[in-house]
């Protein structure tokens, strides 16, 4: 079986169809303690579907159900339903306490939650708090959004190590960095945990503003200019997404940090300690509340210090670098009026492009180096005449980053 890192464009698409149909039997529990608080929601005659989002939102499978079912073509929305909030509040509380009592029913069979699972809930639950911070300051309109992505990037993980058995979690006893966990998984394994949460965003069927910053939380984002509401979820996916929270192996020294995470991140250093400080407390609420469900970070005055000097670490990178061109990349699509085109990344000045039918099978592809072609060159290589569609814009934008 092929490494991840060798897939072309085709197969990882083809890759992802596989783990949806295998990962519908084995969805990741809804956790114990979030399934008794619905309940008990449901036997409160006061309860509101505020409530029922208070709840719903810190755990990523009731999420993703909930907002599968509010975005479905029942429902009719002229804009997708990208929040618990929303969701719960279209929905009405006879439809959440049939969603998710049925949903824990179904699960309960499984078992209990496997430890790993806890783990990466309990660490998952702190990334949605920095997420929530983040999205505040940089996207207040998608704040809700930023905190939901904070909680699914990770959901891959306890499912690709049921996935991809002991190798898989030889390598998670390993003191990597979340980027290094993720390139290793590229080059050792058939798939990633990338795309286990990029199957499960099928199922969920997920709208872009969550499924595009989920799936690229390991794929360094553009440089800051780039400020549109997509793009700043992505930022702040790739942040939260970075952030190695093994305390106990990790030497905590903020040291002198420059004036990037006020570039990066909308803050001063007195403002970004200060939030995260209120993210922390935030933290240790939400651990407290849920009890046993998550394998709590204990060191909270180094989880500070650690996510403090992480955060800024992390816009050093992005200020320096900008956009990189890495084989990790994931592949890019860009819609014109006579369907998609994919273009992929494969190495330094060699992109490939390739126009997809309806079914998503490529039909022309065109293998060219990013310095020396334009958007149009590529569009007419492919054959076709679209040199007035928005897209021909966005694909050069994209091919100009490459380049740079």
């Amino acid at each position: 079986m092929k490494a991840r890192k060798d897939l072309s464009a085709a197969q990882v698409d083809a890759l992802i169809d596989r783990l949806r149909q295998r990962l519908e039997r084995i969805l990741p529990e809804t956790q114990p303690e979030i399934a008794q608080q619905v309940l008990g929601l449901m036997e409160d005659p006061e309860s509101v579907p505020a409530d029922f989002a208070g709840v719903v939102k810190h755990d990523p499978t009731l999420c993703g159900r909930i907002l599968r079912v509010a975005n479905s073509a029942h429902f009719a929305q002229r804009n997708p339903v990208t929040t618990p909030e929303r969701a719960c509040m279209l929905l009405g509380l006879q439809r959440i306490r049939g969603i998710t009592l049925g949903f824990h029913l179904s699960k309960a069979s499984q078992g209990g939650p496997k430890e790993l699972s806890r783990q990466i809930w309990g660490e998952s639950v702190f990334r949605a708090c920095v997420a929530g911070m983040l999205g505040e300051k940089l996207a207040p309109a998608r704040a809700g959004e930023a905190f939901l992505i904070g909680l699914m990037i990770d959901t891959g993980i306890p499912l690709l190590r049921e996935l991809a058995g002991p190798a898989y979690g030889a390598m998670l006893e390993q003191d990597w960095t979340p980027q290094e966990l993720f390139r290793q998984e590229f080059r050792r394994l058939p798939c990633t945990h990338v795309d286990v949460i990029s199957a499960l965003c099928r199922i969920w069927d997920l709208p872009d503003t969550l499924r595009k910053p989920i799936e690229r939380h390991h794929t360094l984002p553009a440089t800051r200019e780039a400020n549109d509401e997509m793009e700043v979820l992505h930022r702040i996916a790739y942040f939260v997404g970075g952030l190695h929270l093994r305390i106990e192996d990790d030497q905590v020294d903020p040291g002198n940090l420059s004036d990037n995470a006020a570039s990066m991140l909308g803050l001063s250093e007195k403002e970004l300690r200060g939030s995260i400080n209120q993210t922390v407390g935030e933290y240790e609420t939400l651990v407290s509340v849920f009890g046993e469900v998550a394998e709590a970070i204990t060191d909270l005055e180094a989880l500070r210090e650690l996510t403090h000097r992480q955060l800024a670490d992390a816009a050093d990178e992005l200020a320096c670098t900008g956009f990189v061109v890495e084989g990790l990349n994931r592949p890019e699509e860009f819609e014109f009026s006579f369907g998609r085109v994919r273009v992929e990344v494969e190495g330094p000045s060699k992109v490939l492009a390739v126009l997809l039918d309806s079914k998503g099978d490529g039909l022309v592809s065109y293998r060219f180096d990013p310095t020396d072609e334009s958007a149009a060159t590529v569009v007419d290589a492919l054959g076709l005449e679209a040199s007035e569609e928005p897209a021909v814009d966005e694909l050069g934008t994209f091919l100009r980053n490459i380049a740079a």
